[in-house]
């Protein structure tokens, strides 16, 4: 199906697909009881149409159905991503199920086929390009394609519901491989093209043995508790960049967790979480990778103040282009490339009127990687103190820590010490139960 005979569903939702990263197992009878009836339906159409003369061998058949209930949990995570209504890619490509528990060839079967027994929606590649006035589509030219998108359709969500399993409660059902178990991931630098960078195998250092040992003891502990959307999620860190001759775990660091957990949540579905029956609350650090300028390079903040907030300048304008400045890591040129734009240009100087601090980004190499090093240590160093001398359960989101609502105040006061200790500047956190005052 091409994207031209889908009005009603815009490109930019289908830019916001997610990787589809097929790393998932079964976890629970309901999944496999799942996975037997899914499978059996799919080969029984297969010998139907004549797509398939013999059964599968023991082995092949092995492969097929892990390959089955990867796509099935993947489509259950692209569910909850609103933005793209629920698509998600997933390239063909051999090589690139290396590192998967599916094989690309049951992949291209199973794709085929759910998408005739009206289990799946299937529109192809796209071409297409980002601007900074956001996703732009772009057929007629020659820029990136795009791959195939997928999502389910409501008769297999249905079919899924019947069997237990919903997107928000994925974790009770699906594990990660036991092979994809890491607390810390090391990436190389990004490659122009690459999605991300390789999975490198750093020197086992202290440093390193260190790290591990921390995030295993978030996780440990975090097991100890009740969620309602399953067991605690298995959280790693990962740091970017560990191919540069200056790292020294100073790029990137931030928690992740299985593409399925709470982290990939909108913030709506979030908010319904409990731990151990007790409604949550986010403590977020407002404005968190500027507010880090400031203090790594010894100014002071107004933190009264909404930092984007510049009349006549819409809000959200100015935090893109002060966030998307930062990514940089300097101040783009009037008349550099995609940034020749008369809008951005407008805002962008908007910004620097206010936070001239940013023209110092470049010399101070205070790019968004390095910042979010340092958040990440700031979030990483008050979930263990919240746990350690508190005995409380803390979720990450990058920047942002779930806690019970009983314990929001408490958390707070350690986010923000932790903070100003390795930043040296006090955050404006965006509860509103906390003041500054």
């Amino acid at each position: 199906m091409d994207v031209e005979t889908r009005p009603d569903i815009a490109p930019e939702v289908l830019r916001k697909a997610e990787f589809a990263e097929f790393e998932l197992v079964l976890h629970s009878d309901a999944a496999e009881a799942l996975e037997h009836f899914l499978s059996d339906q799919t080969q029984a159409y297969l010998f139907s149409s004549g797509l398939r003369k013999r059964k599968f061998k023991d082995d092949a058949l092995v492969r097929f159905k892990r390959t089955l209930s990867a796509l099935a949990a993947d489509l259950l995570v692209a569910a909850l991503n609103e933005e793209a209504e629920g698509f998600l890619f997933r390239p063909s490509k051999r090589d690139d199920f290396k590192n998967t528990v599916a094989e690309s060839r049951h992949y291209d079967t199973l794709k085929s086929a759910w998408a005739d027994l009206g289990l799946i929606e299937v529109i192809n590649g796209f071409r297409g390009s980002s601007e900074f006035d956001g996703d732009r589509y772009h057929p007629e030219t020659s820029s990136f394609m795009w791959a195939t998108r997928l999502r389910a359709k409501p008769s297999l969500l249905k079919v899924m519901s019947e069997h237990g399993i919903t997107p928000t409660t994925i974790g009770q059902h699906y594990k990660i491989a036991q092979s994809q178990f890491a607390p810390i991931i090391v990436k190389a630098e990004k490659l122009k093209g690459e999605k991300s960078g390789k999975v490198l195998n750093p020197d086992n250092t202290g440093k390193l043995q260190q790290l591990r040992a921390e995030v295993n003891e978030i996780n440990e502990f975090l097991a100890t508790w009740e969620f309602n959307f399953g067991p605690a999620p298995y959280l790693h860190r990962i740091f970017n960049d560990g191919d540069l001759y200056d790292f020294d775990w100073n790029y990137g660091g931030r928690f992740y967790g299985p593409r399925y957990c709470y982290i990939n949540w909108p913030s709506a579905l979030r908010a319904d979480i409990t731990i151990n029956g007790e409604p949550v609350c986010e403590i977020d650090i407002s404005a968190c990778q500027l507010t880090l300028v400031y203090g790594l390079l010894n100014e002071q903040l107004d933190l009264p103040t909404d930092p984007y907030l510049i009349e006549g300048v819409a809000r959200d304008d100015v935090k893109k282009a002060i966030n998307l400045i930062i990514g940089l890591g300097k101040v783009p040129r009037d008349d550099w490339g995609k940034y020749d734009n008369t809008k951005f240009n407008q805002i962008k100087h908007a910004a620097l009127g206010k936070h001239p601090i940013l023209m110092k980004l470049e010399d101070s190499q205070l790019g968004s990687t390095r910042l979010q090093a340092v958040e990440s240590h700031i979030v990483s160093n008050s979930m263990l103190a919240l746990a350690r001398e508190h005995s409380i359960p803390a979720l990450p989101v990058h920047d942002c820590l779930i806690v019970r609502k009983s314990d929001a105040a408490k958390a707070a006061m350690v986010l923000s010490d932790s903070f100003s200790k390795i930043a040296g500047i006090k955050p404006r956190l965006s509860h509103p139960i906390f003041t500054d005052g």
